[in-house]
């Protein structure tokens, strides 16, 4: 698809892609793939941006993913494994890219406060450790997760079960209209879900479940309740 759409629209500058768990899908991209892809936007001139920011949470061992130079710019975020409210990430790319980017961005608008906090994060011995009992938390949760959704009937057996980041991709069963599901689970039940149609625009069957911030418990009382209401449409 990518070489069809280079090859019959020729403005093609900069094509963007999370290789590494992707959100929302929970996919992954072999390095062997992102590397043709890079190949093939190297020859119309355009650039490869690899969002790496949860590429630092595999559940099943470590990730590689194609490294940043020539056209391929990779960026990546303390976020997800820190504290949201960091918004402090960093870009590795060739000299002149990073030049030019850095002339873009003349306001100072990260605060060299939160950026000196991160700067002493990454150079601590213990963000390693951090790290790991992240993983464990995480993977134990979506394991939990993956089971709840085994025994639900509200969205189709077959999905994917992510080897990292933050969440499951599930399409909902085979005669439920996603819109009329949504708004009742959000007016009825106090469930709030976001229709896959956002996503884009073959995705209006699916849901996304993210599984970072409520506790588990919470996550299998929010499951139950929209089996109640499936149940009952």
């Amino acid at each position: 698809e990518v070489e069809a759409m280079l090859q019959t629209n020729a403005r093609v500058k900069l094509f963007y892609t999370m290789p590494a768990f992707h959100n929302p899908t929970g996919r992954q991209m072999s390095c062997d793939y992102v590397a043709k892809l890079a190949g093939l936007l190297a020859r119309s001139g355009a650039l490869l941006v690899q969002d790496l920011v949860y590429a630092e949470l595999p559940y099943n061992g470590p990730v590689h993913w194609l490294a940043p130079g020539n056209n391929v710019i990779n960026v990546h975020s303390i976020s997800k494994v820190a504290g949201p409210g960091l918004r402090v990430g960093w870009v590795l790319a060739e000299s002149d890219i990073i030049n030019r980017l850095a002339h873009l961005k003349p306001d100072g608008g990260v605060s060299p406060v939160l950026s000196n906090v991160v700067l002493g994060l990454l150079q601590s011995s213990a963000l390693d450790a951090h790290i790991t009992r992240l993983r464990e938390h995480y993977q134990a949760k979506r394991d939990s997760v993956h089971r709840l959704l085994q025994r639900s009937r509200i969205c189709e057996p077959e999905y994917t079960v992510p080897s990292g980041g933050f969440s499951f991709w599930v399409r909902l069963t085979a005669g439920t209209d996603p819109e009329m599901f949504i708004e009742a689970a959000s007016r009825e039940h106090d469930v709030h879900l976001i229709n896959g149609r956002n996503y884009g625009p073959r995705s209006g069957r699916h849901v996304r479940l993210c599984f970072s911030y409520l506790p588990i418990s919470l996550i299998e009382q929010g499951l139950e309740r929209l089996g109640n209401l499936h149940a009952n449409l």
